[in-house]
């Protein structure tokens, strides 16, 4: 049996079901929230309904007429079960590696040598995966139903410069109020500090679910507060990667 864990938003887990071969990655509150709930007040998969786990089934579907129709081909034939959102992608952990924000595992910064070190990490790994190749990256904002308050007035795609509409998703469970994901992407020739802006409302926890990838869609870095999730095509360059970084490894004994 597979491994599906629900990574928390306290840099911590909760095993769903037991083995070790599959990661959930879900460091990351639902997109909205009551008004007046500061950040890191909700642990994963939170609504304003209550707390949601991860039910075992792709909780999105995309809705119809994408905007890119390739690129959604592309994604959906490598990432099958998984949706397009950082916080909801499934992925072998032989693969996957997480880093730390800052040291001790802060989860977040309140002064400036802080942020200096989170960018730092963030910009490190980012380059070391993509220096001077394209990448796709992806944000995420939410069109809320009815009576729905979104936690955050922060658009995440004026921080992606040059996005573009990519598609729209909605949670599976129709009957219960939450909204539309729309999802766009921009394409970028990575270099360092270009996206400092954005990472650095993610690190604040004022948007959540953006994606940082290669145009083949293998390599992903999906940043959270608190750290970041990074996703490789195979075993040894994700051996390589977390060897080359190890202090800012969790001492989790599940890399959490």
């Amino acid at each position: 049996m597979a491994a599906t864990l629900a990574i928390t938003s306290d840099n911590s887990a909760d095993v769903l079901r037991a083995s070790s071969s599959e990661v959930v990655l879900d460091p990351h509150p639902h997109p909205h929230r009551p008004v007046g709930l500061e950040r890191g007040d909700l642990a994963a998969g939170a609504f304003i309904g209550g707390r949601r786990r991860y039910s075992g089934q792709m909780p999105y579907r995309e809705l119809p007429t994408p905007a890119l129709p390739e690129l959604s081909a592309l994604w959906w034939s490598r990432w099958p079960d998984s949706p397009p959102i950082g916080y909801e992608l499934r992925c072998p952990t032989d693969c996957w590696v997480r880093f730390h924000s800052l040291p001790e595992s802060k989860r977040y910064a309140d002064t400036a040598a802080e942020y200096e070190i989170l960018l730092n990490r963030y910009n490190t790994v980012l380059t070391e995966l993509f220096a001077g190749q394209p990448v796709y990256v992806v944000t995420m904002s939410l069109v809320p139903d009815e009576g729905i308050e979104v936690w955050s007035s922060t658009d995440p795609h004026a921080l992606n410069p040059g996005s573009r509409p990519w598609m729209r998703l909605r949670e599976d469970e129709d009957s219960d109020p939450g909204g539309t994901l729309h999802l766009h992407v921009s394409e970028q020739r990575w270099k360092s500090r270009i996206l400092d802006p954005l990472l650095r409302a993610v690190a604040d926890d004022e948007c959540a679910g953006v994606i940082i990838m290669d145009t083949d869609l293998r390599r992903l870095y999906l940043p959270y507060d608190g750290g970041a999730d990074v996703i490789l095509a195979g075993p040894q360059e994700r051996d390589a990667l977390k060897n080359a970084h190890a202090d800012w490894l969790s001492t989790h004994p599940l890399g959490l």
